[in-house]
């Protein structure tokens, strides 16, 4: 029988693991829960307004799609204030 440290064979191996299964002491792993996953969408710039983009993410040390994720994150926080504000007046 070899030792802890000394290899075994990928037979020897698979029998183990069996014999492991068999008795219970290996089970299924458990379940991942679902995450929510980022889903990509595009968005159209000009060259200009990209640059301008890139040129404030840099300033802020951020890449620019963090960068633009916050903004648009910002903007339409106001927009649905802007939005529920409107419908109270009317």
């Amino acid at each position: 029988m070899p030792g802890l440290n000394e290899p075994i064979s990928r037979d020897a191996f698979r029998g183990l693991v069996q014999r492991n299964h068999a008795a219970g002491r290996l089970n299924d792993r458990p379940k991942q829960p679902q995450r929510r996953k980022v889903v990509q969408s595009g968005m159209f710039l000009m060259p200009d307004e990209l640059a301008r983009s890139q040129r404030l993410a840099a300033g802020e040390d951020r890449s620019v799609s963090s960068f633009m994720r916050r903004l648009y994150l910002e903007a339409l926080t106001q927009y649905e204030a802007k939005q529920s504000g409107g419908a109270e007046q009317q």
